[in-house]
C-alpha cells in the first residue's frame, strides 16, 4: 500500500495494488474521510453537509462493523441543541439493540431507553424486555401511549392470515369504526370469556351464545330476579326490569306512579300501579 499526499488539491489519498494501482480511501483538505469514494459527503449528487466519514461499497455491500467484547455503540450529539437534550446513543449490549437518549455527561435521562430490539425480533418502546412483537410502556404519565394521526382515514389493521380474519380500528371524517372487514363476528370478552358478540350478519348477542336469528338476543343461564334481572331500561330516573325465571317472564317498574302498557298504535292494555288486572285503553274489552 502507498500513502500518497496529493499536494495539488491538498487531499491525502491511500492506494493499494491489485493488478493495478487504485485509490481506496482519502482524507480531503476539509477533513472528511472517504472509503471507497473520492467525494465523501456527497450522495446521489446531493451534498450532506459536514459528513466526516463516508463509506461506499461500490458494486459490493457498503457496511461498517463496530465490535467489542462487552459493548458496541455509536454516540451522536447535536452540539448546537439544548443541553442534556442533544445526545443519543445506539448500541448493542447483552443480546439487545437499543436507542437511548443521554444527558451531556453520558448518563441515561429520566426516560431511560427509548427503543429496544431483542435478537428474536421483539421491539419495545419504553420497554427493555418486550414480550411481544411490539410492547409499549407508557410510563407513569397520564394520557401517554400510542398516537396515530393522518389526514386520510388513519387506521390500525390486524390480519390473522391462516384464517383470513381481518379487523381494524379506523377514523375518518364521519366517525370512528371498530370491526371486521371479513365475514367474521366481532367478539367482546372479559376474563377471557365471551360476554357479547356481533355476528357476521349484524345480529347482537349479549351472553355466551355464538349464533342467533334475532336482531338482539340476551342469553343467560341464570334465573333472573328483581335484584339480578336479565336486562334493565333506565330513563329520567326510572327503571324497568326484565327477567326470566322458572315461573314467568317478569316486567317490573321501580316507580309507584308508572304504568306498564302494551299497545298496538294507540290501542292496547294498561297495568296501573297497585292493579291486579289489565285495563283496556280502548273500547275493546280485555277478557281475562
Amino acid at each position: 500500500a502507498v500513502l500518497a499526499p496529493r499536494t495539488a488539491t491538498g487531499n491525502l489519498a491511500f492506494y493499494n495494488y491489485n493488478g493495478a494501482w487504485a485509490e481506496t480511501a482519502r482524507f480531503t483538505n476539509t477533513g472528511k474521510m472517504g472509503i471507497g469514494t473520492t467525494s465523501p459527503g456527497t450522495l446521489h449528487g446531493a451534498a450532506y453537509g459536514t459528513t466526516k466519514l463516508h463509506v461506499d461499497g461500490g458494486t459490493d455491500s457498503g457496511q461498517v462493523i463496530i465490535e467489542g467484547d462487552t459493548f458496541a455503540a455509536i454516540v451522536m450529539s447535536d452540539n448546537g441543541a439544548t443541553a442534556n437534550q442533544r445526545v443519543f446513543a445506539t448500541s448493542v449490549d447483552n443480546t439487545k439493540y437499543t436507542i437511548k437518549p443521554l444527558a451531556d455527561n453520558g448518563t441515561s435521562t429520566a426516560g431511560g431507553v427509548a427503543v429496544t430490539v431483542l435478537h428474536g425480533g421483539n421491539v419495545g418502546i419504553g420497554a427493555t424486555s418486550p414480550t411481544k412483537k411490539l410492547t409499549v410502556n407508557a410510563g407513569t404519565t397520564s394520557g401517554d401511549g400510542i398516537n396515530i394521526t393522518g389526514s386520510s382515514s388513519p387506521a390500525i389493521y390486524i390480519d390473522e392470515t391462516s384464517g383470513t380474519v381481518n379487523s381494524s380500528f379506523q377514523n375518518d371524517g364521519a366517525g370512528s369504526y371498530l370491526g371486521t372487514s371479513t365475514s367474521h363476528p366481532m367478539i367482546f370478552r372479559t376474563a377471557n370469556t365471551q360476554r357479547a358478540r356481533i355476528t357476521a350478519a349484524g345480529n347482537f348477542i349479549i351472553g355466551t351464545e355464538t349464533s342467533t336469528s334475532c336482531t338482539l338476543k340476551v342469553s343467560s343461564t341464570k334465573n333472573g330476579s328483581a335484584s339480578s334481572p336479565h336486562f334493565c331500561i333506565t330513563g329520567n330516573g326510572y327503571t324497568a326490569l326484565h327477567w326470566l325465571d322458572t315461573n314467568a317472564y317478569n316486567i317490573v317498574t321501580n316507580s309507584d306512579g308508572r304504568d306498564i302498557e302494551i299497545r298496538a298504535n294507540t290501542n292496547g292494555v294498561i297495568l296501573t300501579p297497585g292493579a291486579t288486572a289489565w285495563a283496556s285503553n280502548s273500547d275493546i274489552a280485555l277478557k281475562e
